[in-house]
């Protein structure tokens, strides 16, 4: 009988211990398999990050060229230029290219009442126009990082 119980137990304490030895190494491999998730998730969540500044960046220079470009349209002695007015058009295609709609719309209505302004039928009233494109600079400066901006555009002319 004694030789019963010790067949028992020794296969209990083999149990227990292999038990154990397989405890250890699960553990080992989840801790190691959720360290890689981690890592992995972590590239990720960082090349996000870098795609979005290098938009950012992009945006950034499409738009200061626009805006030095737009100003073909407002009220001058002096007309544009055929040079100024292909400049005006390449910064709108890339702008058309990187900006979100909410940019586009508020470009696409300035637009509107300079094309209508130029038609000279119906002429726009001043206000409206300037505030069109101020709006403009409004979107544009609110997309390039500065969302909650209050900055109002004054216009300079020079007699």
């Amino acid at each position: 009988m004694q030789e019963i119980f010790e067949i028992v137990a020794a296969i209990l304490v083999s149990i227990g211990v292999s038990g154990a030895i397989i405890v250890a190494i699960s553990k080992w491999l989840s801790g190691l398999i959720a360290k890689r998730l981690e890592q992995s998730y972590q590239a990720k969540l960082d090349k996000a990050a870098a795609d979005e500044f290098d938009l950012l960046i992009r945006r950034r220079e499409v738009y200061s060229r626009l805006i030095k470009s737009m100003r073909v349209f407002l009220s001058s002695k002096v007309p544009a230029t055929n040079d100024e007015k292909n400049e005006f058009l390449r910064s709108y295609d890339e702008c058309c290219l990187w900006a979100p709609d909410e940019v586009l719309k508020a470009i696409g209505e300035f637009l509107d009442i300079s094309i209508q302004n130029s038609k000279g039928q119906d002429p726009v009233d001043q206000k409206d126009y300037k505030k069109s494109y101020t709006t403009c600079i409004e979107k544009i400066r609110q997309d390039s990082g500065f969302k909650d901006t209050k900055f109002e555009y004054r216009f300079v002319n020079f007699s």
